[in-house]
């Protein structure tokens, strides 16, 4: 039993060493890092330079140099302001202009400008990686995508670009007439009180791939004047591992004599451990363990501020060291030695045994925890996590009774807090909301708050999912995004509430409900369109020839129901019904022959080609084989949606098609539009872009387009899944038994609207549908190709298909 205890302890003792050994050794990737040894790694500028890492100006000689990349703004300006004019030496590396602020504050004017510094000739690689000159001395130095600075003195410069560098106004990467070609500078030293700031336009200056293409590391030499020199990581995003790096690299700095001896105190830790271990006891969750141990570490170190013990601060390390190895009954032993050592040793300190120290259990919760600003109730995140931490310890009083009074006072002060954090977040109100009238389907709205509060968060959820939480001191506007994927007057919900900024209580401000009108997206482009566009469209009139084909013999409906006469006389009912225009002449039609390229789709004869499965034209004696000229483009519009906002996005796509065809490079040339109706009839017309337009337009204005808005659900065809299968299978995607009647039918009368209707010759097509015309648009497209047709690159992004493949 023995022996199990023995190997089970050395083996915990090598998974200690292992795991501080994974710390050093384990490779750090994180940019700017002095552990990173990559390209965009500081090592190289660490280790030569001999640079302290800090992460807290408090741990600085006030007469020291820092280095400070800078990826995000300062916060503690004050500290860094009393640094440098105390007489320190303050390196900035900011290429995004994140010390302006700073440098404001200062009364310093000069700026960093965050347009990007290119240099096509005087480079080390590219462009992006410039050469520099330093003024003071003959150095070359890299810099990699630098800014400029604005300067108002120029002996304040350092460096310069060549003059060949330029400024990348357009931010396009190369330079173009009105970008600013020339020196620019790019370091410059600032005299600030007694100090000085050294302001380098590039975050990257002192990476390990700037300072081996470049002088970096002797240009920063000299600046740094032989004093006690600095690398602050407070500036940019640290990772974990960097943080343990930083946090094993301090220790072993400031605290050699108290590591080293750690070893013996651990091993009668771990002693105890076992003991404790063999007794029955209750096992306490693994984030309890965690946030316990943290509350001893910021005891230990107020305790050894005051006594000056080191036996506490080494029973801190062990505990942090157990909590680190995961190991849940070692580090009660050892939590519970450290808090019995705290209270029973140093019985003057804090009062009852250091037990006032307990009191900072809310503020530990507050800062340790990453305690998120959510309604809780009464008692919020910070309460409920310091009466969790505290309840922790409630064993202590069987040890000193005199802890009950510490205890009662901690749960009062508690709920005391939680009043006070009540009453503040009553205060807050909203003045007023504005929900949108009419959203469009498919854009982004805004529904609008105006809350008034001071220091209160407010969190606000709504049931279209956006959660919204920010700060508030006055009076704060809150424009939460609204978007929908559903047409109708569709109601929403908000849930409004404040939490105090110490995250004590939080109160319930509001619920509102309201309804929001989403209307088709194609209703407001018809709008755009007639008030830009109107004039032009009347003056165009009636397409050339437009009209109605029936499909006849559809499963389910009859061949009746092709000739319905109510449906008819809606499609065909326009203002200009009647108009009809002439065809090209055509030669004598005596036979057929194969088809060759350059053949089209009007001269195509459909009974040879489908009985022998290959395409035959007609050949005709005067007036050549069929017109030539016609319509440039086609464009086949099938409205068989999966729903309505399906066939929003179709007749959407249709219109600003039609639209830009009507503006663009075709304008007074003709196109078709062919429309395929949900019940599977075709409409057509042809003429110029504007007549067109003007005819898609009056169709969907009288209702023959928004009739289908009412529609639930729609026909569906067989499933696509299945027959792309089998299509991808076999190679070939011209099989007539694979499709089925309606697909197969439907792309016979597209095909006869484009040859025995119209007579046009085409160049480019394209098709908009949806999800269930999947099938016969493929179809379609694939008889359109072997015609030699090809699709629209032009308009692609238009008649794309709302079915994503």
């Amino acid at each position: 039993m023995l022996s199990n205890k023995i190997t089970l302890l050395v083996a915990t003792g090598i998974t200690f060493f292992l795991a501080i050994s994974l710390i050093i050794y384990l490779p750090s990737t994180t940019p700017l890092s002095p552990f990173n040894v990559m390209d965009n790694g500081m090592s190289t500028t660490w280790r030569m330079l001999g640079l302290e890492i800090v992460q807290d100006i408090g741990e600085i000689n006030s007469t020291g140099a820092i280095i400070l990349p800078l990826n995000r703004s300062l916060t503690n300006y004050e500290q860094y302001k009393e640094f440098v004019r105390g007489g320190g030496i303050l390196i900035l590396l900011d290429t995004y202009g994140y010390s302006n602020e700073f440098l404001k504050k200062l009364g310093v004017e000069s700026r960093i400008n965050n347009l990007t510094v290119l240099d096509e000739i005087s480079k080390y690689e590219d462009r992006f990686h410039i050469k520099a000159s330093s003024v003071t001395h003959n150095l070359s130095l890299a810099l990699y995508m630098p800014s400029f600075i604005e300067l108002l003195r120029k002996e304040d410069i350092l460096a310069m670009s060549s003059r060949y560098s330029y400024v990348d106004r357009d931010r396009n990467w190369f330079y173009t007439p009105g970008d600013s070609l020339g020196k620019h500078p790019v370091a410059a030293s600032i005299k600030v009180g007694e100090g000085k700031i050294i302001l380098i336009a590039d975050l990257n200056f002192l990476t390990n791939k700037m300072v081996s293409l470049g002088n970096n590391i002797q240009f920063i030499d000299m600046v740094l004047e032989n004093r006690s020199s600095y690398l602050d990581l407070s500036g940019i995003d640290v990772s974990p591992i960097d943080r343990a790096k930083v946090l094993l690299h301090t220790l072993t700095q400031k605290y050699n004599y108290w590591v080293y001896s750690l070893l013996p105190l651990s091993i009668i830790s771990f002693l105890g451990g076992y003991i404790w271990n063999s007794m029955p006891k209750k096992r306490w969750s693994p984030k309890k363990i965690y946030v316990a141990s943290l509350t001893v570490l910021a005891v230990s170190a107020l305790i050894y501020l005051e006594s000056g013990d080191p036996m506490i601060v080494a029973l801190a390390l062990v505990t942090a060291s157990l909590i680190g190895m995961n190991m849940q009954n070692l580090s009660i032993f050892s939590l519970t030695a450290t808090l019995l050592y705290g209270a029973l040793i140093h019985s003057s300190i804090g009062g009852i045994g250091g037990a006032l120290y307990f009191l900072l259990f809310p503020i530990i919760a507050y800062n340790f925890l990453e305690l998120d600003p959510r309604p809780t109730g009464f008692l919020g995140p910070a309460s409920r996590a310091s009466l969790s931490i505290g309840s922790m310890y409630i064993p202590l009083i069987v040890i000193n009774p005199g802890l009950s009074l510490i205890f009662l006072f901690l749960y009062l002060g508690v709920v005391g807090w939680s009043l006070y954090g009540r009453v503040r977040a009553k205060k807050a109100r909203i003045n007023r909301f504005l929900l949108p009238g009419k959203v469009q389907l498919g854009m982004e709205s805004q529904v609008i708050l105006w809350i008034k509060g001071e220091s209160v968060y407010i969190h606000v959820t709504t049931d279209w999912g956006v959660k919204h939480v920010e700060l508030v001191n006055g009076e704060k506007e809150f424009r939460l995004p609204y978007t929908s994927r559903n047409i109708g007057s569709l109601p929403v919900f908000l849930s409004v509430h404040s939490i105090d900024s110490l995250l004590l209580s939080s109160f319930r401000l509001a619920s509102i409900e309201g309804r929001v009108n989403v209307i088709p997206s194609t209703d407001i482009r018809v709008s755009e369109i007639k008030k830009y566009f109107g004039e032009a469209l009347l003056a165009a009139g009636p397409p050339r020839r437009f009209g109605f084909l029936g499909y006849g013999g559809v499963r389910g409906f009859g061949r009746g129901f092709s000739s319905a006469l109510s449906l008819r006389k809606a499609f065909l009912g326009l203002s200009f019904i009647g108009a009809k225009g002439k065809g090209k002449a055509r030669g004598t039609y005596y036979g057929v022959r194969e088809f060759v390229p350059g053949d089209t789709l009007r001269d195509i004869h459909w009974k040879k080609t489908i009985s022998r499965r290959e395409l035959f034209v007609k050949t005709f004696e005067a007036g050549g084989e069929g017109g030539r000229g016609g319509a440039p483009l086609i464009i086949i519009t099938d409205l068989l949606a999966a729903n309505v906002e399906e066939l929003d996005e179709i007749t959407r796509r249709t219109l600003m098609l039609l639209y830009r065809t009507a503006i663009g490079k075709i304008q007074g040339r003709e196109l078709l539009l062919i429309v395929i109706s949900p019940i599977r009839e075709l409409i057509y017309a042809v003429g110029t872009p504007e007549q067109v337009l003007n005819f898609f337009l009056q169709i969907y204005e009288k209702g023959m387009v928004k009739l289908f808005y009412n529609y639930k659900a729609f026909l569906r065809e067989i499933d696509t899944s299945e027959i792309y299968e089998f299509m991808g299978a076999s190679g070939n995607f011209i099989y007539f038994g694979v499709l089925n009647d309606i697909s197969m039918r439907l792309a016979k009368k597209v095909l006869e609207a484009l040859v025995r209707k119209e007579a046009v010759e085409a160049e480019e097509f394209v098709i908009i549908h949806g999800a269930p015309s999947a099938v016969t648009v493929r179809y379609v497209e694939e008889l359109l190709e072997l015609s030699g047709l090809k699709r629209s690159l032009d308009y692609a992004l238009y008649g794309r298909s709302t079915k994503s493949e």
